[in-house]
């Protein structure tokens, strides 16, 4: 289990993904031509970011929770599915946004930062339950546990089903 106090490269990184996500909307929030320039570089690179860090979550954190908890991994499957499926919607919108001019491109803009505050707000949630939960997975070390020498924690993954499913209740 992750208990050290400091920041790890994993937290740093969504840190950072966090702060990409408020900036994108802060250049979607610009009404120049400029900005939305921006706003479309800033994007493509963000969407990037998050579906590597999507990909991550499903090949490391899902497998390690769906031996203990189908239904949590289930979960943590599905919003992922969900970010991935509105960034590939956003995409072409993003694409056309420079393109556009006048009210069109009035219309478009507002309407792009509307909806991505939407997957945001969905995406910060998801990014919280994903270190909620990662923070209670046994974190490989380089000693053999021998004193788990099957490498199960139903202890771990039952006190982790009842906090998430508290979490889950909140929203």
């Amino acid at each position: 289990m992750n208990t050290d106090a400091s920041l790890t490269s994993d937290d740093t990184r969504l840190h950072n993904l966090r702060r990409l996500m408020f900036e994108l909307t802060n250049r979607l929030a610009d009404t120049s031509h400029q900005g939305a320039a921006d706003a479309v570089s800033a994007f493509f690179q963000l969407s990037a970011q998050l579906n590597t860090a999507l990909e991550k979550t499903s090949n490391h954190l899902e497998p390690v929770l769906r031996e203990y908890d189908p239904v949590l991994a289930n979960r943590l499957e599905d919003g992922s599915l969900r970010l991935s499926a509105l960034l590939t919607k956003l995409n072409p919108r993003f694409q056309r946004l420079a393109e556009l001019t006048g009210a069109s491109f009035d219309a478009e803009r507002y309407s792009l930062y509307l909806d991505w505050n939407l997957l945001m707000a969905e995406c910060l949630v998801q990014l919280d339950f994903q270190v909620r939960l990662a923070a209670l997975v046994p974190q490989p070390n380089n000693q053999p546990d021998t004193s788990n020498p099957s490498g199960h924690y139903p202890g771990l993954f039952s006190r982790c089903r009842d906090r998430v499913r508290e979490y889950c209740a909140c929203h």
